[in-house]
Order: structure tokens, then sequence, then C-alpha cells
């Protein structure tokens, strides 16, 4: 068989190509499970692939509608009735032996190859796999802000989020923000919305509006502090009489209210 590459941007409908060549591998051989390995970069996409496989499978073997159903028929040369007792099939075989399975991560595989052959390799028993994001974050932290001698946007910008800490009463040191923000870089909920390109233009936009909303929300917060103080104070109270004190959250309304 010779290999098959395909280059298909975001949103094409890579999962739903792949699991349909999946199954339809299964149905041809019912067997054949224990034989595919399907690698994936996220574990979001492990779980996407797995779930719409199993999906498919169990509405084809439960008799349920299927957008997979004509094209397994056409390609198989099989009627519908076979498809879906072949699907019934692959259904048992799978969920009986369900190790067997095999959809996962790119490392998870290599972890797998790694403990096949721990004793070989010289590799303690155990051993665990660590990133080392934070030398990573601290050395380009280190030549982000080394750029500014030769990027006038980005100095901008730096002088922006300093002029920020100070103003919110922080230190004036953005290193620790730097990194507190590299280190989302690293998290599989955001990569999704960073692997999309964007010019600077286009963030500085982003950023102006997200600026705007959080100054307008403190507003509308100060001015319902406000309101709540005026009906504590019309009633003759204070923070104070509140239980909790200084922690009540009766003072919280008056140091909002404050700014």
């Amino acid at each position: 068989m010779r290999a098959k590459i395909l280059n298909a941007s975001a949103g094409s409908g890579k999962t739903y190509q792949l699991a349909y060549k999946y199954i339809r591998d299964v149905i041809d051989q019912p067997g054949l499970y224990r034989h595919i390995l399907a690698v994936t970069f996220t574990n979001k996409a492990t779980e996407e692939m797995k779930s719409r496989i199993l999906k498919e499978i169990h509405r084809l073997a439960s008799g349920g509608a299927s957008p997979y159903l004509e094209n397994l028929c056409r390609e198989l040369s099989l009627d519908e009735r076979s498809v879906r007792k072949r699907a019934a099939e692959v259904r048992s075989k799978i969920l009986h032996d369900y190790s067997r399975f095999t959809v996962l991560t790119i490392d998870t595989f290599f972890q797998r190859i790694l403990r096949a052959f721990i004793k070989e390799l010289g590799i303690d028993l155990n051993y665990n796999v660590e990133i080392e994001t934070a030398s990573v974050l601290s050395k380009g932290a280190d030549t982000l802000i080394e750029q500014i001698t030769v990027d006038r946007d980005l100095q901008r910008w730096l002088t922006e989020f300093v002029q920020e800490r100070i103003d919110e009463g922080r230190k004036w040191d953005i290193r620790d923000g730097i990194l507190s923000l590299g280190g989302e870089l690293f998290k599989e909920k955001n990569k999704d919305a960073l692997s999309v390109p964007r010019s600077r233009e286009e963030l500085g936009r982003i950023v102006s509006r997200a600026a705007a909303q959080a100054e307008a929300t403190k507003k509308q917060l100060q001015q319902t502090a406000a309101r709540a103080v005026a009906i504590i104070s019309r009633a003759g109270l204070t923070a104070a009489d509140f239980s909790g004190k200084s922690r009540s959250f009766a003072n919280y309304f008056f140091t909002v209210a404050a700014g």
C-alpha cells in the first residue's frame, strides 16, 4: 500500500475524512482495528477522533442515520444490512478489546515505545518525562526585552505595559508578566486561538477593545457599588455594622465605590 499524503487547512474536514478512512477499513475487515495506529498532536484531537469513530460505528450498528453509510455501501460493494452487521461486529470487538483501539497523541506513542524497550535502553523503570518550559520562557522573555532597542512598536507596547502596571499599583518590572503570558502558549486550551496568524495592527485593536471593555466594566461596578453604599448610608449603617466587619460584603461595596 502506498502512502497517501493529504494537505488540508483548519476546518476543511480532516477529522471527518480520517474517521471515515478508519471506519471504512474496519468495516471491510472487522479485525483490522488491532493493526491500525492513528496518531494526533493533542489530547483534544485524540478525544475528538475517538468519539467520532465510535459514534459513527454505533450509529451504523444500531440502525441510525450516518453520513458514511452511502459511501461505505458503494466503496465496499456491500448492501446496507451487511454494513450494519459488520459495524455491530466491530463495535463489539473494540469495546471488548478497547486497549487495542489505538488512537493517541504522538508523545504517548513514543512513550509506549520507550516503555516497551526500557530494559534495552537502560532507563529506570520509574522515569518521568518533564517539559522544561521555564528555561525556554526565561530566554524568550530576555530576548523580547532586548528587542526594544531595535523594534519601535515593541518598545511602545512594553512601555504601555509598564505604565499599566504602575497605574494598577504593581511593580514596573514586566518580566514576570511576560513569563505569565508566555506560559499560556504551552496550554492546550489556547492552541486554537494562538494558531491563528494575526498582524500587529490587529493585535493592537484586540488589546484596545479589551482595555475599553475592562474600563467600562470597572465604571459599571463603581456605579453599582455607589448605589449600594447610598442605600447602606441612608439606613444609618456602615460596613462595620455587618457580619465580618472589614471582611464583610458591605465593605466590598465601599472599597469599589471609592475606586
